[in-house]
């Protein structure tokens, strides 16, 4: 970090022509002129990434849970790597991203059967984390998109993505 300086660097060396109060004062001036910057560099330097990423997992027939990024690789196995990502449905301006082994189609319309991982992207595609107001859209929306489908004999809940 070169926009730092270690403590004697920062005295500058006309105080060895100072004496007594002076001389302590500007010292103390320097130093702590060092300790600004110091702390500056450390806010620019702060990485966003240290942040951590607030996602929605949406489980068929369970509430919406909110989790991290690496809660998101144990609720959707394939996150990351094999994914299907399309925007979220219309009462909603984030992404979501699924299983598409989890798709089922009904009369025309799609349903997944599986966790939905729900999420913003920055303008880089870079996932950043929900507000509290897309997630209270997200629930709402979630609620309202979960429906019971029978296949085979069987019923399951799943949620509407068209």
């Amino acid at each position: 970090m070169n926009c730092c300086c270690i403590a004697n660097d920062c005295i500058p060396n006309s105080l060895n022509e100072k004496t007594g109060t002076d001389a302590f004062l500007e010292g103390l001036h320097s130093v702590l002129d060092g300790a600004l910057e110091m702390l500056r560099c450390i806010c620019e330097d702060a990485d966003e990434d240290d942040e951590p990423v607030i996602m929605v997992a949406a489980i068929p027939g369970q509430p919406i849970k909110v989790v991290n990024v690496e809660e998101a690789y144990s609720i959707l196995r394939c996150f990351g790597e094999d994914d299907v990502i399309n925007g979220a449905p219309a009462d909603t301006c984030v992404v979501m991203s699924y299983d598409e082994k989890d798709v089922r189609k009904v009369g025309g319309k799609r349903y997944v059967a599986g966790p939905i991982l729900f999420y913003d992207v920055d303008d880089d595609g870079e996932e950043i984390s929900l507000t509290a107001q897309e997630i209270y859209a997200i629930r709402l929306a979630v609620e309202s998109r979960t429906v019971i489908l029978t296949e085979k004999g069987r019923k399951f809940a799943a949620i509407s993505i068209d």
